[in-house]
């Protein structure tokens, strides 16, 4: 069984940021697409598919790109999780 213990149990920041939220803004910005810290943390507790499909909704955009923004993400965050201590 898997939990998410991220934020919660784990330690989810990396210098005062929560490398969850750094890594998702990332894909999004390589993508084209400037979001910000609360417009994430609103959605926290939802799959991160979801997060990606509403925000698109909320900056009234198609959702032709949530796939690529999700795998850019999942990039971001093994990375991440290679350099963590």
């Amino acid at each position: 069984m898997l939990f998410d213990l991220i934020g919660t149990t784990v330690k989810d920041n990396n210098n005062g940021g929560s490398f969850i939220i750094d890594n998702l803004k990332k894909a999004f910005s390589i993508n084209g697409f400037h979001v910000s810290f609360i417009e994430i943390n609103q959605y926290r507790g939802i799959t991160m598919k979801e997060v990606i499909n509403r925000i698109l909704i909320d900056h009234n955009q198609a959702q032709d790109c949530e796939n690529i923004i999700y795998q850019d993400f999942i990039s971001f965050l093994n990375k991440s999780l290679r350099n963590l201590q």
